[in-house]
């Protein structure tokens, strides 16, 4: 088994540089559709407590709720993930 396992190994052609790069200039296939359980927990008014990790660890957000909102729909959009809507 061990043997065979290297011999698989050896035959697929190591990744080039230039490949493994490849990925991240292109765009995703396409738009991801949302499923109802996802806009419903889009909707949950839950929040993680942040208190706890403050006192213990001294931690903090690097930027405020509506910055990370504002981020993350920007990166959203650049992706092409947001629906279209009309």
């Amino acid at each position: 088994m061990k043997r065979m396992a290297k011999g698989l190994l050896v035959a697929v052609p190591a990744p080039t540089e230039a490949d493994v790069f490849a990925s991240l200039n292109s765009k995703p296939p396409g738009p991801t559709a949302l499923s109802k359980e996802m806009t419903l927990l889009q909707r949950c008014v839950w929040r993680f407590p942040i208190e706890g990790a403050a006192s213990q660890l001294g931690w903090t957000p690097l930027v405020d709720w509506p910055m990370a909102v504002e981020r993350t729909l920007g990166w959203l959009q650049f992706a092409d993930a947001l629906p279209k809507v009309n």
